[in-house]
């Protein structure tokens, strides 16, 4: 999705709010995913100081296990 679809100044909490809004599926897994934000993952409690500009890459990754 391109970040031309949200309103600027958007940051990576928005951004995840919108996601879990247009794909409720996501929604299950609120507690469990995370966020990168150009390569590097966001702590929960930073995603709201993260602001979110053209060309940026965001990964939402799945909960994950390994043995």
């Amino acid at each position: 999705m391109a970040l031309a679809a949200l309103e600027g100044g958007t940051n990576l909490a928005a951004l995840q709010q919108h996601l879990l809004t247009a794909f409720p599926e996501l929604q299950q897994l609120e507690g469990a995913m995370v966020l990168a934000l150009n390569e590097e993952y966001v702590e929960r409690a930073e995603m709201a100081a993260q602001m979110l500009s053209a060309g940026d890459t965001v990964a939402l990754i799945p909960p994950i296990s390994g043995g």
